[in-house]
Order: C-alpha cells, then structure tokens, then sequence
C-alpha cells in the first residue's frame, strides 16, 4: 500500500505519473485525506437528507495545503465539480489561499474566500439547507446543526435554532480508521475506502483549474 501526503503532487502531470507507477507496480495508493473516514464527519453529512442549497467557505494555509483536503471534502459530499472560477487575480506566494466559485452538475454553487493573511488557522464550511444549516468550524473539529425554528424571535418569521443534541464537538481523526481499513483490506479482502488515485487526480484538475482561472482574468474554466 502506498499512502501519500496530500494533496497527491505539486502538478497533474506529477500525479499522474505517481498513480501509473503505482498501478504498473500492483500497489494500491491512498492520499492523506483524512476527513473521508473520520467517525464526526461521517455521522455529521447523514444529518440532512437532502441536498444543500449553498456552500460558503473560509479557508487559509494554501490551496494546495487546505484547499486540497476542502476540494475532497466537497467532491466526496457534492459529487465531482465540473467549474471553477477564481475571485481574484492570481496571488503571490508560492501556495496563495485563492478565492473561487466551483459549480457542480445540478447547478448547486460553492463560494470559497481564502484568508492567506490572517493570523489564525481556518478551514470553516457552512451547507445550507432549505430546513436548516450544517456548520463545519475550527477545520471539522466543531460540527453544528442548526434548524430552522419557527416564531424564534417574530411570530411568523423562521430563524435557525442550534441542535445541541446533534451538534458535538471532537478532534478530527480518520487516520485510525484508515489503519483498520488497510489491516482488514489486506487481512480479510475488505474494501479499503478513502481517497484513491483516481479521486486524487480529479482534485488536482479542481487545483490547476482554479489557478488557470486566477491567471485568466478569473474567467470559468471547464473541469474535466
């Protein structure tokens, strides 16, 4: 088993020359994104049953850095995004946190701002759902569900209420999980889950794309 750092390369063309390597050799390959089996998010993305309606994002340190474990998380939840636009020029720095939109198939929309210069660590996710609100705070760690309560506040009006008895508050983990999934994969045959090469390469075309973007007047670029 060959278990990568994420994201898989610094480039497409260097990830795809890591997957062949890895598939000519045999070798099942895994990239670092821990939140696919964390025990929190899991429980947290079966809250809603059905589709968001909105995604907004705060996220900083890169977007190679947390913007590659945030694109897998949305590509594991949303499906594959098929559009991203950059929300401002190309940035400086060699790993700059850009601002995007990404579009994915049925239309539904993420909004990502990049907070390259804050002085605190950030990976936030708010979906929104016609009925209520699923928060993702302090990278994952703070998972609240909130619900839309009628009368709150004006009798007639709804305002979001927080769900205390859904909400919870843990560390993220998954690489656990991820070690007990390899034993039994090897062990017993079973399903290995998490991010494979594939999936991997899929996110690093969402990266290239953003910053072809950024570079392009921030025009929408095709992900394919």
């Amino acid at each position: 088993l060959l278990f990568v750092e994420k994201p898989l390369a610094q480039s497409l063309v260097e990830g795809q020359q890591t997957v062949a390597a890895a598939a000519s050799a045999g070798t099942p390959l895994r990239v670092n994104f821990q939140r696919r089996l964390d025990p929190g998010h899991r429980r947290a993305r079966t809250v809603f049953a059905s589709r968001p309606i909105a995604i907004a994002i705060r996220y900083g340190s890169g977007l190679s850095n947390y913007g590659s474990h945030l694109i897998d998380l949305l590509c594991d939840w949303c499906g594959p995004i098929v559009a991203v636009a950059a929300l401002q020029p190309m940035p400086s720095g060699d790993d700059p946190a850009i601002s995007f939109r990404c579009r994915f198939g049925d239309g539904l929309e993420a909004m990502a701002i990049g907070l390259g210069d804050a002085a605190y660590d950030s990976f936030d996710i708010d979906f929104f759902f016609r009925d209520g609100r699923l928060e993702l705070a302090a990278g994952g760690v703070e998972r609240r569900v909130w619900r839309a309560q009628m009368g709150r506040y004006y009798p007639g009006y709804a305002q979001l209420a927080l769900d205390e008895a859904a909400s919870e508050i843990s560390l993220v983990g998954g690489l656990t999980e991820f070690y007990s999934a390899a034993q039994k994969h090897f062990t017993d045959g079973a399903p290995l889950g998490g991010c494979d090469g594939k999936t991997a390469l899929a996110g690093l075309t969402v990266i290239e794309a953003i910053r072809r973007s950024a570079s392009d007047n921030c025009a929408w670029q095709s992900v394919s």
